[in-house]
């Protein structure tokens, strides 16, 4: 997600501001964004950002940072359950000794 410009329709003050997007917004990273003061709120490619203080560049800045460290931690935890998917997997073939995909026959 890349904040791009002002939305200004959507927009009703320095302290609430809707933004045009480029790149799509990830529901489950804006979901875990904790950011003291400021809400954010997502509809199709409009980010809107409200706070208790007037929207700066350093705010824009923070939100946008604080967005990539979450994806990076949503790529990790997703890559971790694949990995436990995939070892659980491989341990129950190696126990019945059936490849994956295969049925036993009587």
């Amino acid at each position: 997600m890349n904040i791009a410009s002002i939305h200004a329709a959507a927009t009703s003050g320095p302290q609430c501001v809707t933004f045009n997007v480029e790149g799509a917004i990830n529901p489950s990273a804006l979901a875990r964004m904790r950011l003291e003061g400021i809400w954010l709120g997502a509809q199709g490619d409009l980010l809107t950002v409200e706070a208790g203080e007037p929207i700066t560049p350093a705010v824009i800045e923070r939100i946008q940072t604080r967005y990539a460290e979450v994806e990076v931690q949503l790529a990790r935890e997703a890559d971790a359950e694949h990995a436990k998917r995939q070892a659980m997997l491989d341990s129950v073939m190696a126990s019945t000794g059936l490849p994956l995909g295969t049925r036993a026959t009587e």
